[in-house]
């Protein structure tokens, strides 16, 4: 983890238990006041409210260079690489606002607040939290700034600094009046001090996952078309990613064979915090059941697989599961929608084994209908629609498929949630 201390000018870093404390960067005459990590690229940024400036700097400290400039007076910092998008407080306006991460399109996300102090991001789950030292509660928000609630709102004397761990469910943050770096679940209960006699502790980061797999693969499925299978897969993040080896395995008398056959390879981009997305096109793919998998190799010669082994993050069924004989599916089906999450537009896959009446539409989580995507008689078949959500904001919304057969013989109801990030 890594805090600022406001009264000697400073940046340190520990482990997750407060042992191994090191001095990382010192500013003196100045204020370090927010911190956030970006451990995609391998940099911390802070908010200073002396030389009204956001800096940044490599994790060990060295190569110190300003970000945006000619600010009033940030406090807190939260930076979504992914996204290229750097949030911060405002404490002489009371304002939560955001730019590029070159300092470019400054607008206002929050305002009217009482005291925002510090600020982190959950870009998992499209939110965004902060402290205020004036109510002394946490708050989160959406990304776009939708949706207020108070997250911990007793036991709190003056807290400023704070980060979130979505993979451990953890809320950290610091307290100015105790000395105190402190932690709770997300939902606030178990709450403990996990470093005391911290004079003036501020800003807090948490480098929570250090041993992230160079390439995160966030979906991989398989369509069959024309008697070819097309695999899809998007990545989230790239690190020395080399490419991908497609391997498939076929069935034999309805039992898959222990071996892989190695069919092609796709070149990765190498380094890249974007989504990037890829396609292969299986062109004579054998008789039978088929699954699919991906070796990334990194440009090291290391490699993981994703797909449908035991150890695999992403799970792709066989490219002819609910398929009948006759090449239509045998089963209602509403899939997840790809890509997830998604900005502006996924699309959304289904699939009928009759001709069928069907109505396909997103709710919001109130559950009020904002978009009717589909109303109408389908014939049997893998159908796929394209749902664009330019006109709404960051959060979970959900999907809903009703289908009747227009046989009268079958009825299907089905919801999918999917996450829009912006």
């Amino acid at each position: 983890m890594y805090w600022t201390d406001g009264t000697d000018d400073r940046i340190y870093r520990a482990n997750l238990d407060g042992t191994s404390r090191e001095t990382l960067h010192t500013s003196t005459g100045n204020n370090p006041r927010g911190i956030s990590l970006d451990i995609i690229n391998g940099k911390m940024y802070w908010a200073d409210n002396v030389l009204d400036k956001i800096q940044r700097a490599n994790f060990n400290g060295s190569n110190v260079e300003d970000v945006a400039t000619g600010l009033t007076s940030p406090i807190g910092v939260a930076v979504d690489a992914a996204a290229g998008k750097v949030y911060w407080t405002d404490l002489s306006t009371d304002k939560i606002q955001r730019a590029n991460v070159d300092g470019t399109n400054a607008e206002d996300v929050l305002t009217g607040l009482p005291s925002p102090q510090h600020i982190a991001l959950d870009t998992d789950n499209g939110k965004m939290y902060w402290v205020d030292n004036i109510d002394d509660k946490i708050y989160r928000a959406n990304l776009d700034g939708t949706v207020v609630e108070e997250v911990i709102t007793t036991g709190l004397t003056s807290p400023y600094g704070i980060t979130v761990d979505p993979s451990g469910g953890k809320i950290y943050w610091s307290d100015n009046s105790t000395d105190k770096i402190s932690r709770a679940n997300l939902d606030g209960t178990n709450v403990e001090d996990i470093v005391t006699g911290q004079s003036n502790a501020r800003g807090l980061a948490v480098n929570y996952n250090p041993a992230q797999l160079p390439v995160e693969l966030t979906s991989f499925e398989a369509l069959l078309n024309n008697n070819t299978v097309k695999l899809t897969w998007q990545t989230a993040t790239e690190v020395n990613n080399y490419g991908f080896e497609i391997e498939r395995q076929q069935s034999e008398n309805g039992t898959l064979n222990t071996e892989w056959e190695t069919i092609g390879f796709v070149k990765g981009h190498g380094n890249s915090n974007s989504p990037k997305s890829y396609e292969f096109i299986d062109a004579n793919p054998p008789s039978g059941n088929l699954q699919y998998r991906l070796k990334q190799i990194d440009t090291d010669g290391t490699f993981e697989y994703y797909g449908t082994t035991a150890d695999a993050n992403i799970n792709v069924t066989s490219v002819l599961e609910n398929q009948s004989a006759g090449g239509l599916p045998s089963e209602f089906n509403l899939e997840q929608n790809y890509p997830n999450p998604f900005n502006p537009e996924t699309r959304i896959r289904y699939s009928l084994p009759l001709e069928s009446m069907i109505n396909i539409a997103v709710y919001n989580t109130l559950g009020q209908q904002i978009e009717l995507l589909e109303n109408k008689i389908k014939t049997a078949g893998t159908h796929e629609l394209n749902f664009d959500a330019s006109n709404l904001s960051s959060g979970v919304y959900i999907y809903k498929m009703s289908a009747e057969a227009t046989d009268g013989s079958n009825r299907f109801s089905k919801i999918n949630k999917m996450l829009l990030l912006r």
